[in-house]
Parts: C-alpha cells; sequence; structure tokens
C-alpha cells in the first residue's frame, strides 16, 4: 500500500494526468500487485514438493524377493474323512469342562483350509463337491463358536455317526447353530485374499488417504489459478509434477505380509526372517491370531499374525532349537496361552498353575506337532511339562 499511495501522491504533485501517466501509474500499481501476490508462491510449492516426497518416500518400502517355497509337512498326510469325523464327534459329544477344553485348544483353520482348497499337504483329498465343502467348512466354524458361546450345553440336534451323515446334514446343521450366534459368518482364504491391499494406496490409513486426495485436489487448483494469473512455465510445472507423483501409491505395488493360506504363511516368514526353503509343522487361528510352526534345519521358529482391518498381518516370531514355544494374548479379565509342539517333541502333556492354585492341563500326543490354546483368568502361571510316562520334565 505504502508503494501504491507513494505513486499515486507523485501524480497528484506533477498535476499531469495525460494518458500517457495514467497508464504509468496503473502499470505501476499491477506490478506492485503482482509482486505481492506471487512471492509466497516458491515458497509454499517448495514446502509441499518437500512433504511430498518425504511422506512418499517413507511408504516405498524394499521390494527385494526371496526364494520362496511351497509349504510341506513331511509325511503323507492324515485322511481327511476321518481327521474331520473325529472333530465333529468330539465337538457334538461334550459333557464334561474337561471335554470342553480340549476341543477349544484346538483350531480348525488347516482342515478348513483343506476342504476349500480340495488339496493340502496336511490331509489326503477327498472328493466332495464345491458346496458340500463349503457346507463342511461352515459347520466346523459355527460348532467351535457355539461351543465357545455354550460351553457343555447338549447341542438342539442329535449326534451323528458317519461321513456322509454329517455331508448331507451339514446346511441343516449350520442353519440351527447359526440361530444362536450372532453375525459369525465364516470367511475363506480367498474371502481374505481379496481383502489383501495390492498398492500402497490400499495399504494406507483411512486419515492418510483422504489427505492424499488433498493434496492432489490442492495441486490441482494451484495449476487453475496458475494459468489464468499468467505466472511463468515453471509455477505451472511445478504442480503437474506434484500432482504426478501423487499418483505413485495408486500403481506401486505393496510388498504385503498377510497371510490367509498355508502357502502365504511361509513366503511372509521366508521373507521377514530371511531363510529359504523349511517346513512348515502346523498353523492354527484363534480368532484374531494365527500362528505357524516351521522348521528350518536345526532352528525352529512360530510365527505370529495379528489380524488387522485387511486381514492377519505379520506380528513377530520366535526362534530357537526349543521343542515347544509360548505366546500369549492379555485381554481384560482373560489371559491366553498358545503353545507351539514341534515335531518330534517328547511331551504328553503341560500343566499350567497359577498362583491362586488354579490347575489347568493341555494333553498331546509325544512326537505330534500340534499348537494349543489356552484361556484362563488374568494372573501369575507356571508352566510343567510331563513325558508320557507321567514324568515330570525340565
Amino acid at each position: 500500500m505504502d508503494h501504491i499511495k507513494k505513486v499515486m501522491d507523485n501524480a497528484y504533485k506533477e498535476g499531469n494526468f495525460t494518458e500517457e501517466k495514467k497508464r504509468l501509474t496503473l502499470e505501476a500499481i499491477q506490478k506492485k500487485k503482482r509482486t505481492l501476490i506471487l512471492l509466497p508462491v516458491p515458497i509454499v510449492t517448495t514446502l509441499f514438493v518437500v512433504i511430498l516426497i518425504l511422506f512418499i518416500s517413507t511408504m516405498i518400502q524394499s521390494t527385494e524377493q526371496v526364494e520362496y517355497v511351497s509349504t510341506a509337512n513331511g509325511n503323507e498326510g492324515t485322511n481327511l474323512e476321518e481327521a474331520y469325523m473325529k472333530r465333529i464327534l468330539d465337538g457334538f459329544n461334550i459333557s464334561t469342562e474337561e471335554e470342553l477344553e480340549q476341543y477349544l485348544s484346538e483350531s480348525d483353520w488347516l482342515l478348513q483350509r483343506a476342504l476349500e482348497s480340495g488339496s493340502s499337504v496336511f490331509y489326503r483329498s477327498y472328493e466332495l463337491s464345491q458346496w458340500e465343502r463349503e457346507d463342511l467348512v461352515s459347520l466346523l466354524h459355527h460348532l467351535y463358536m457355539w461351543r465357545e458361546a455354550y460351553g457343555t450345553k447338549t447341542l438342539p440336534f442329535d449326534t451323528v455317526a458317519t461321513f456322509y451323515e454329517v455331508t448331507r446334514d451339514a446346511p441343516f446343521y449350520v442353519k440351527v447353530l447359526s440361530d444362536f450366534l450372532e453375525d459369525e459368518t465364516y470367511m475363506t482364504s480367498t474371502e481374505e485374499k481379496r481383502e489383501i491391499p495390492v498398492n500402497y494406496f490400499g495399504s494406507m490409513s483411512q486419515g492418510n488417504q483422504i489427505g492424499l486426495f488433498c493434496t492432489i485436489i490442492f495441486f490441482i487448483l494451484l495449476f487453475i489459478w496458475n494459468v489464468k494469473s499468467k505466472v511463468n512455465l515453471l509455477f505451472r510445472f511445478i504442480p503437474i509434477v506434484i500432482i504426478l507423483m501423487c499418483f505413485i501409491p495408486f500403481i506401486y505395488p505393496v510388498n504385503n505380509d498377510y497371510a490367509y493360506d498355508e502357502t502365504s504363511i511361509m513366503q511372509v516368514a521366508q521373507n521377514q526372517l530371511e531363510f529359504n526353503g523349511g517346513v512348515l509343522e502346523n498353523a492354527a487361528t484363534f480368532e484374531n491370531a494365527r500362528y505357524g510352526l516351521i522348521s528350518v534345519n536345526n532352528m525352529r521358529y512360530m510365527v505370529t499374525f495379528i489380524k488387522d482391518e485387511h486381514g492377519y498381518s505379520y506380528s513377530g516370531s520366535q526362534g530357537g532349537s526349543g521343542w515347544v514355544m509360548v505366546d500369549s494374548i492379555i485381554g481384560n479379565e482373560e489371559i491366553g496361552y498358545i503353545f507351539g509342539f514341534f515335531k518330534g517333541h517328547p511331551y504328553s502333556k503341560v500343566k499350567l498353575v497359577g498362583d491362586g492354585g488354579q490347575e489347568v492341563e493341555i494333553q498331546v500326543i509325544p512326537g505330534e506337532s500340534i499348537i494349543k490354546k489356552v484361556e484362563l483368568t488374568r494372573g501369575s502361571y507356571r508352566y510343567y511339562y510331563y513325558d508320557e510316562k507321567g514324568n515330570e520334565m525340565e
């Protein structure tokens, strides 16, 4: 304003308002306005470029590839029909708390995956139609959820005796059990895979996605303003570059670490722990956590995946040469202990003893790889392991 006032004062002092003088006065005023408006533009664009580069650099991670191998459990696989009937009868015929604890301590996830895919290294394939597989998988899921909710209560239908009967009546059982449960829809591995983001934009939080859209809109408007203001080509070009950079998350593939089946567990573990080969001995899912037991040469690992908005994402791992590994899930009032027993272990059971005298036993088969879960009231517990003769072991 001081500059404009000075120009006007000079014009009045001279007392000469010719057309040429008016033109020169107007040009002096407009030149000052353009200077005031355009001075912040380089500063604003530079700041946004720096912020955007830092933002995108935090999203782009290493895409180094690791040699992946398919899973293998080192045996010929268990008969699917026999394994399914054993699990169903265990769930149907529960009358004591001990039977309930043993049933709920195991996961149906590998059996469900074998039914879904029709091919598994853990179970020998059985000829079933697609709709039969879906019904049998859903029955395992709803039966487990019903037992978790209603304990040793008698089921609202009669028991079964053969695999043919359970295959035939599975839709009826699922319908009856689902009437007792709230929104217990089962998600297959294929459906889980669809939820996993394939680019960096999909893996971003909702807040970051909104921020990215706002950045794109801002620089589009800035570009339009620059064109209308007839600024130099440099300032017109900068918003275009930034807008193009903002589209990188939409096309850049994400190096995700989600596990939706046996093979993806191995792939993520190999990538995270940086090893090749290995054997997936067992895997299990308990509500919001998924586990895998992997042996590599003389090392053993228990990898953990925690459920988020996209699926089960890698959380961490334990490694060593021991026969059993333990993880815990702490809730508001309860604590869940996860025991991973590796193939060849010498134990027949583990006893948990709390400071208050509470005791819980978990039965296992010596030498057999398995993952067990037990839920207890929150507190401090000690573990005692026993061999098949009942002798306490170190």
